[in-house]
């Protein structure tokens, strides 16, 4: 997980260094952190996902993203939020989604 977080922090770093371009800044910027850490019928919680994903919504905050941060978030609330950041999105806008937890889960099976 660590590597994950080095990972994206790093993604991110490097994004953000070139700057963003003016239509950008006249747009917006604007970041969705999800941490799923709890699963229904699973007993294999990732109790560091939840403070990771708080961690890296630092990161864009600091270059003045509006970020939202979702944390155990059902597949409805996830729709959501994604509805959400799509509505924000405008031509020229910068935006960043960071998802952290099991990418699928099937049959109450986590893939």
């Amino acid at each position: 997980m660590r590597l994950c977080f080095v990972l994206v922090v790093t993604v991110s770093l490097v994004i953000l260094a070139t700057g963003p371009a003016p239509a950008a800044e006249a747009a917006g910027k604007f970041a969705l952190v999800i941490g799923n850490a709890k699963y229904p019928h699973s007993d294999l919680p990732l109790p560091e996902i939840g403070n990771d994903s708080r961690e890296i919504a630092n990161e864009p905050k600091r270059h003045n993203f509006e970020v939202e941060i979702g944390v155990n978030l059902t597949g409805e609330a996830m729709r959501a939020a994604l509805d959400r950041l799509y509505r924000k999105i405008k031509p020229g806008s910068a935006s960043l989604i960071f998802f952290g937890g099991f990418g699928i889960q099937s049959r109450d099976r986590l893939i």
